[in-house]
């Protein structure tokens, strides 16, 4: 028998596998970042840059997420290297359900990058930040996905007119 053909092909690993590489495209995509988005980052902005604000909370979104697939592929890897098999039916569903965390993180992604968004904009000493500023670098989110945003997370902009000093 060829050393390159198993009889006993462990499948648990491979769902372990799948999960791994969910997991590390989720933590890669950072690199992936459009021309348009470097560009933005790239600019000469006063006090703060919104556009890397909300890249920097997008990257930790997506490192959240991509760890704890990384974590859990490993952890079905372990189970299969302490000789826990499945037959290939069992880990293929295994493997499917990647798509349980990668679906609920696309459903709420923009929601999450907005609320994180807004978290870190509590820090500020001041906020003297409109709403119609922060809704130009987030201009591809629609409408219910600001207002789901601003609701779960009860903050609040100055107006144009006054600044408003922190809580």
């Amino acid at each position: 028998m060829s050393m390159l053909w198993n009889e006993n092909p462990n499948y648990l690993s491979g769902a372990g596998l799948v999960w791994d590489i969910a997991g590390a495209y989720l933590l890669g995509r950072g690199l992936l970042v459009a021309d348009k988005a470097i560009m933005d980052l790239a600019k000469t902005k006063w006090s703060f840059s919104a556009s890397i604000l909300r890249s920097e909370c997008e990257h930790r979104l997506d490192t959240k997420f991509g760890l704890g697939l990384l974590i859990f592929g490993f952890l079905i890897q372990a189970l299969a290297s302490a000789w826990v098999n499945l037959d290939l039916a069992s880990a293929t569903w295994l493997a499917f359900l990647v798509v349980v965390p990668l679906g609920w993180l696309h459903g709420h992604y923009q929601v999450w990058v907005l609320m994180d968004t807004f978290r870190a904009l509590e820090t500020l000493p001041t906020r003297d930040l409109t709403e119609e500023i922060l809704r130009k670098t987030f201009a591809d989110y629609p409408e219910r996905i600001w207002k789901m945003a601003v609701i779960n997370s009860d903050f609040d902009f100055a107006r144009p007119d006054q600044k408003l000093d922190a809580k």
